[in-house]
């Protein structure tokens, strides 16, 4: 296994404010002295589709390096038994496995098993719950303005629990709650399939669009064009929310231009329902994803419907005459009856 490289900045100014959460809104020109502020996130198993994704999703200024290599099917290590001095190198990571998110500092001071480190926040928020790692330096970069480190994170060794303006601090042999992501994609038209998998740090602000950005990396690793292509996907989330445990959607999708951003449009949708439900607090236990990529559109096109009356009463049957475009032209009419429950309110 070849561990993801990162680079660790030696001297970084810290934000006075946390970073705001849209993407959207206008953003003024920075100042030279001002661009080490950015959040700067370092990955690896992200290709050049994954990355623009995640800069087009996460939050405004954040910043992508694509670094290092991982290969698929590899598990996580962890230490239980690590021991971190001041002075060495340690990462923090939000994704590990074989997509990883996250960035090495230095270690400020241990005591016990308690860790300070890096001297500059990370993300800035307060209270978190991310993955602590250890790390190798295999090189510096001078620069005029501050040095930088590259280093690679090794094993998962404890939890980090706090990211304040100062630096971060965590718990050695404590671990992070995290949701296990399984993505299988498989492409008909080159006959390639494969399976990657990788632990999310519970971040109730970051899990839905990770989940998706994970899942687009995974479709644009296997096939090498999203574009004109029909995507079958199937996700289960497993989770308190609902009675049986498991959320399940089945789905397919068609784009001229990227059918992966498209297809997992439904899952970011599901995850931000769970984990944003204002009536009551739900857990995500875990994610399993199924793609199947198909050349060519596979799917059909609803061209009109038509009811047989506009004004119904509860329990009558309205027969809608449909007319559906399906691949190659090729138009088919059929009628579709539709029972309105007794219950029904009064209405057209």
């Amino acid at each position: 296994m070849t561990r993801p490289l990162m680079l660790c900045r030696a001297r970084t100014k810290v934000r006075n404010r946390r970073q705001g959460p849209s993407r959207h809104l206008p953003q003024k020109r920075k100042k030279a002295h001002d661009a080490e502020e950015k959040s700067a996130f370092f990955v690896s198993g992200f290709g050049s589709a994954g990355l623009r994704y995640l800069e087009n999703n996460m939050p405004a200024g954040s910043t992508f390096l694509p670094l290092g290599t991982v290969s698929a099917n590899t598990p996580l290590p962890t230490r239980y038994d690590a021991a971190l001095a001041g002075g060495q190198p340690v990462g923090v990571a939000i994704v590990y496995g074989d997509f990883s998110i996250g960035a090495t500092g230095t270690v400020t001071a241990v005591d016990g098993k308690k860790v300070l480190a890096f001297g500059h926040s990370f993300m800035h928020k307060g209270n978190v719950n991310y993955f602590m790692t250890d790390a190798d330096v295999v090189g510096t970069i001078a620069g005029q303005s501050n040095g930088v480190k590259i280093a690679n994170i090794g094993s998962v060794i404890g939890r980090i629990n706090q990211d304040r303006e100062t630096g971060v601090a965590g718990i050695l042999g404590t671990f992070p709650t995290a949701v296990p992501i399984r993505i299988h994609v498989k492409d008909d038209a080159l006959g390639t399939e494969e399976t990657f998998g990788a632990q999310i740090a519970y971040d109730e602000d970051f899990l839905p669009v990770l989940s998706g950005g994970i899942a687009y990396a995974a479709m644009s690793r296997v096939s090498d064009s999203l574009g004109s292509s029909t995507a079958r996907i199937r996700f289960a989330i497993r989770t308190n929310a609902v009675d049986s445990g498991v959320f399940e959607r089945r789905n397919m999708y068609y784009s001229a231009a990227d059918v992966g951003q498209v297809a997992v449009t439904e899952l970011l949708q599901a995850m931000n329902m769970i984990v944003t439900n204002p009536q009551e607090e739900s857990d995500i236990l875990d994610l399993d994803v199924d793609v199947e990529l198909t050349g060519g559109r596979q799917t059909a096109v609803l061209v009109s419907a038509v009811p047989d009356k506009l004004v119904v009463k509860p329990g009558d049957t309205v027969t809608f005459k449909t007319k559906i475009r399906l691949p190659q032209s090729r138009r088919r009419r059929c009628r579709s009856p539709i029972a309105c429950r007794k219950r029904s309110r009064r209405g057209r």
